[in-house]
């Protein structure tokens, strides 16, 4: 048996002082979880970001991967072991608004979609 691996993201950006940002994966398949990245383009203060894992199950076994109040222009997220989803589990990715300044955030969110094969 081996694997095969394909690199698969996610990206969207949102004007945080318009709306705050949420950014989900809707994948649909078996893949692993790499990155979470958000870059402002101006510097936050106390900005409120998370890492969520969205179960199949139910929204009951949701769980906050990590959760961080971020003062600068960056923010990274990085499983320290292999963070494997099957189809239906998915990451949502939030950072909260500021009504002033006018901050963008970019976020994405990078995985790799898995196959093996006899």
């Amino acid at each position: 048996m081996f694997i095969t691996r394909f690199p698969i993201d996610v990206t969207d950006s949102q004007n945080l002082a318009n709306d705050s940002l949420t950014l989900k994966t809707a994948f649909s398949r078996s893949w692993r979880l790499i990155a979470c990245l958000i870059h402002w383009s101006a510097s936050v203060t106390t900005q409120t970001t998370a890492v969520t894992f969205n179960s199949d199950e139910s929204s009951n076994y949701d769980t906050v991967l990590k959760t961080e109040s971020v003062t600068g222009t960056s923010f990274e997220y990085k499983p320290t072991n292999d963070f494997l989803l099957k189809n239906g589990q998915e990451i949502t990715l939030t950072s909260g608004n500021t009504a002033t300044p006018a901050i963008t955030a970019y976020a994405t969110i990078i995985g790799e979609e898995i196959h093996s094969a006899t």
